[in-house]
């Protein structure tokens, strides 16, 4: 018994931190109560964007202001800032600038809780989305300028250095939780196939909860499991879009037109699970692509500068 301990405890000590100190407190997702799929609910237009200068991939908001951002194909995205009182553009030409080993995928977008000298704006995370590499999400400091321009200075990068079978494998997104404080990833697990169709019964979807790291702690933040707030597993969600915080509850949009259905989800913080499903397919079959909260109005984007408005 005496050398068993011994090496047990020998092998814990050989192991990073990140992977000794993380416990996975999964709950098979097939024990959470199927959430309610609705096909039949109030929907409308919303006045749509004036002067949208490209794709939309995500969007954030806070007060009056919503955010774009694209990412390119260079190692920089793209965005703009408009007033949603007007539908016009309140701050033009932001440029999200990355060092070469890094772009943002834009995938989400979510802003944070802390403002940077005074300015209007929180700070702003951007996933990065890599399948492969960085899998982290990048914080911007939002200007608007004075001249109708805007501008994002890159001030921090978040990573997690945990399993994969706690993070998730591929493609990482990280959401702001403004009113506890947490930083959420959602992660992919695929041991019922390695393809991206997601559609195998053993998928689901990993969801981390780690605390929001501060700007003071520095511009390169690991997370590890000291880290961690909470870990578990919800349904699978084929192809994650964007999604926005809002009153305990990540809504998060799915799918690919053409490809899959698409629908937006509604997951339960305090649940631990998806509690309710829209079918997108009411509106329009299209990719859904930006999410986010005017006052207690969810809008959803297709990509272009239309927006719809859907009752809760």
């Amino acid at each position: 018994m005496k050398k068993t301990a011994i090496l047990l405890a020998i092998v814990l000590l050989a192991l990073p931190a990140s992977a000794a100190t993380v416990k996975n407190k999964t709950v098979p997702s097939s024990q959470a109560p199927a959430p309610q799929v609705i096909k039949d609910y109030q929907w409308d237009t919303v006045p749509r964007l004036k002067g949208r200068r490209m794709f939309i991939q995500s969007m954030s908001s806070y007060g009056n202001h919503c955010i774009t951002a694209y990412g390119t194909k260079s190692p920089k995205a793209m965005g703009d800032i408009f007033d949603m009182r007007t539908g016009k553009i309140a701050g033009a030409g932001i440029t999200y600038e990355n060092a070469p080993w890094s772009r943002p995928h834009c995938n989400m977008a979510s802003f944070g809780k802390e403002h940077l000298g005074g300015n209007k704006l929180p700070v702003l995370y951007l996933s990065q989305w890599d399948r492969d590499k960085e899998r982290g999400t990048l914080v911007y400091d939002i200007k608007m300028n004075g001249d109708g321009s805007a501008s994002a200075v890159q001030v921090q990068r978040i990573r997690a250095d945990v399993p994969d079978d706690i993070l998730g494998s591929t493609s990482v997104d990280w959401v702001v939780d403004t009113d506890a404080g947490n930083l959420y990833s959602f992660g992919y697990s695929m041991p019922g196939n390695n393809t991206w169709d997601y559609q195998s019964q053993y998928n689901t979807t990993k969801v981390c909860v780690f605390r929001l790291p501060k700007l003071s702690e520095g511009e390169e933040v690991v997370l590890t499991g000291k880290d961690l707030v909470d870990n578990y597993d919800i349904e699978a969600m084929v192809y994650r879009q964007d999604a926005a915080y809002h009153k305990g509850k990540i809504y998060i949009a799915t799918g690919i037109h053409k490809r899959s259905c698409v629908y937006l989800k509604e997951f339960d913080l305090k649940k631990k699970c998806i509690t309710r499903v829209f079918d997108l397919r009411t509106i329009v079959y299209k990719e859904p692509e930006g999410v986010f909260f005017h006052g207690n109005n969810l809008i959803i984007n297709f990509g272009r500068d239309e927006l719809y408005t859907i009752k809760l």
